[in-house]
């Protein structure tokens, strides 16, 4: 297609020519048999009395839709693979987001609902997973990752993926878990203004390929994870195809989502053998973050972040929910701190996942935090992986529907909390809730 032309719906036909990779074009109806290239006429609806041209073909949603079929993936579509796909968007947003074909996807993104949101976590960034999957967002936040970076060399602009980013770009965010997702009811972000533009890097990619790690904390896992022979080859295999593919080395790089840095040989090859020397960021647990480790960085990458996740800030509240070496972690962060003040390191963050067990140690974390020389003391909530039941999470994560529990409540009324490197957007929408509810001396504790 050397031209698309669109004269029925400006927006519509942006959102479209974005979906197909190609430049969107507006010419004037009496202009268009002026045209020598091919014209691609696309409406969302029949239209009469449409200026016809010789080198004109008028196409719909349906016949788009069909055009997209083409590159279903039958894993994906086969509990439906006997049943045609759908047009009508109030069947489509019956149907779970995992069984969706193309063109229903392609209905679901332009007929949804735009909601009062502004995030743009799909256009900038995205997560490799350990079985090669390439998601958008944390596959925790999402419902489908583009592809297989294994099988797709072009996964990060396939049509899937040009479709869930649109839904970003459009608003309608119809593929996103919105009640477990950190900017939901945040109405206001940088000022971020989206265009119809298309990346082939993304800004940030999230690698998670490898579980392995060196503790077995309470909100993560119930056992440490021995992975299978054929764990151990998936995984090697997604590193090869890391390091022999250009998608690492035009993103910054943040490892890892997943296990420990510094316990996984994977990851630490990755570490040593990329090319990209631009910015990296390293999560990780702390406890294995020796003198030793940092030199495989150092000198490396022009830019380091460091992001710890310690969630106490007494020894025995950590080795109840970590199971860690509580005084190699003090060594190790005493050493990161002197590399964040010589300039080494360049933002340091200290990150705290608040439960029943630890809220009360929250205050004493952030003059901890401090004394560290930290950026950004980042509080979150808890999630469960699957390690509890329904009732253990509901008695430890502290929120009850839209609100925060009272007592949590109280705690973050601490003029410490205001401080600058404190991050509470987790929590913020939850507070502000709160505060209506819990300010009222009318209203019992919930």
């Amino acid at each position: 297609m050397n031209n698309l032309i669109f004269f029925s719906n400006n927006k519509f036909g942006k959102q479209i020519a974005f979906i197909l990779g190609i430049n969107y074009k507006t010419v004037k109806k009496e202009n268009l048999s002026k045209i020598d290239n091919e014209i691609i006429y696309v409406s969302n609806k029949k239209e009469e009395n449409i200026v016809k041209s010789k080198n004109m073909n008028y196409i719909t949603i349906h016949d788009l839709g069909q055009y997209l079929n083409k590159f279903n993936r039958s894993c994906e579509t086969e509990c439906r693979k006997n049943i045609s796909p759908s047009y009508d968007i109030d069947e489509i947003n019956k149907i779970p987001n995992e069984q969706l074909y193309l063109s229903e996807m392609l209905v679901k993104v332009l007929y949804s609902k735009p909601k009062d949101i502004n995030c743009k976590e799909l256009i900038e960034k995205c997560n490799i997973d350990m079985n090669g999957d390439l998601w958008g967002c944390c596959p925790f936040w999402i419902s489908k990752p583009y592809g297989n970076i294994i099988n797709d060399e072009n996964v990060y602009n396939n049509y899937y993926a040009r479709i869930i980013k649109l839904s970003c770009l459009n608003k309608t965010y119809c593929f996103c878990n919105l009640y477990k997702c950190k900017y939901y009811g945040k109405k206001e972000l940088d000022n971020y203004k989206p265009n119809l533009k298309v990346r082939k890097y993304p800004k940030e990619i999230t690698i998670s390929i490898d579980k392995k790690c060196n503790l077995r904390c309470n909100s993560c896992r119930k056992k440490f994870y021995i992975p299978t022979k054929n764990d151990e080859l998936k995984v090697e295999k997604i590193t090869k195809k890391l390091l022999n593919s250009d998608l690492l080395n035009h993103s910054d790089i943040l490892i890892a989502g997943e296990g420990e840095v510094f316990y996984s040989e994977s990851y630490q090859k990755i570490l040593r053998e990329m090319k990209n020397s631009k910015c990296i960021k390293i999560m990780s647990n702390g406890t294995l973050f020796t003198k030793e480790k940092w030199q495989i960085l150092e000198n490396k990458f022009k830019r380091i972040e460091v992001a710890i996740s310690i969630d106490a800030a007494t020894k025995d509240t950590y080795i109840k929910l970590r199971h860690g070496n509580y005084d190699e972690l003090m060594k190790n962060l005493s050493m990161l701190s002197k590399l964040r003040k010589e300039g080494k390191i360049a933002e340091l963050w200290f990150n705290f996942v608040v439960q029943r067990e630890n809220m009360h140690e929250m205050k004493e974390f952030v003059k901890m935090a401090k004394k560290h020389n930290v950026d950004v003391l980042q509080f979150t909530k808890l999630n469960n992986w699957g390690t509890m039941t329904e009732e253990e999470y509901a008695n430890k994560h502290l929120i009850n529907g839209n609100y925060i529990d009272r007592e949590l409540y109280n705690i973050l009324k601490d003029p410490i909390f205001k401080d600058p490197c404190v991050n509470l957007d987790f929590f913020k929408e939850y507070i502000n809730n709160s505060k209506i509810l819990y300010e009222n001396d009318n209203v019992k504790n919930i």
